[in-house]
């Protein structure tokens, strides 16, 4: 792909370095633009990165991915180009790395968060900094739907012979109906594929006690963690 832009960069330099790099093992078809809060983002999918696109490699792999944005061009000097794309080579370098075979990279654990509403208001937890604690309050709670669209990736999923599924918060024991329905569909999909699930929970205790929470205890040999932080 060849690309001129009047601007620091020149006409020869910029169309020279763009239309090398598909044989540099540049694929375009690795990028997708992404837009948050209407700010613009490049994803490189087979290395995990998002790239801001207000200048460097992420600006110049915009105006790849939609040659309409070629006017962004302008900005560049040489020696900003050059580092531009030395950027981009730089991930697909990484992306041609020896990944793990599908042995060494299946999942063993799955966590879950059933809710994040919390029955304590602990000033040291994580979930409630940066003043996000009634926003966080305020999330629904996982329904059905979203557990069965979460769970019925196990079925595709790399998967290893035994996996272990955690129940977290915000305090999973508030929601007693919701972790049964989760633990029931989560054994449905493992016995397709003959996978064996433990099961293991973290909570703050105060409705350990309660009788249903200990039926789903014993019925599900749910490993139990109780957190014991200190004062809150």
């Amino acid at each position: 792909m060849a690309i001129e832009a009047s601007g620091p960069a020149g006409p020869a330099a910029t169309s020279g370095t763009v239309t090398a790099m598909p044989a540099m093992g540049l694929d375009l078809h690795d990028f997708r633009v992404i837009e948050v809060d209407g700010i613009e983002y490049v994803y490189h999918v087979l290395t995990n990165s998002i790239l801001p696109t207000d200048d460097g490699e992420g600006r110049l792999l915009l105006v790849l991915v939609k040659p309409a944005r070629r006017g962004l061009l302008a900005g560049f000097s040489e020696q900003s180009l050059t580092e531009a794309v030395s950027g981009v080579l730089a991930l697909v370098q990484a992306a041609a790395l020896p990944r793990p075979t599908h042995e060494q990279h299946q999942i063993r654990k799955i966590a879950i968060s059933p809710t994040m509403g919390c029955n304590l208001n602990c000033t040291y937890c994580y979930n409630y900094q940066e003043g996000s604690a009634e926003a966080i309050r305020n999330e629904p709670n996982l329904g059905s739907h979203g557990i069965r669209r979460i769970l019925s990736q196990l079925e595709e999923l790399p998967l290893a012979s035994r996996v272990n599924i955690a129940l977290i918060g915000g305090e999973p024991l508030l929601h007693v109906r919701v972790l049964r329905r989760i633990l029931r569909l989560a054994r449905h999909y493992a016995r397709k594929r003959e996978i064996r699930l433990t099961f293991s929970l973290t909570t703050n205790g105060i409705l350990l006690d309660r009788e249903e929470v200990l039926r789903l205890i014993e019925e599900y040999q749910i490993s139990v963690s109780v957190s014991l932080d200190g004062p809150a």
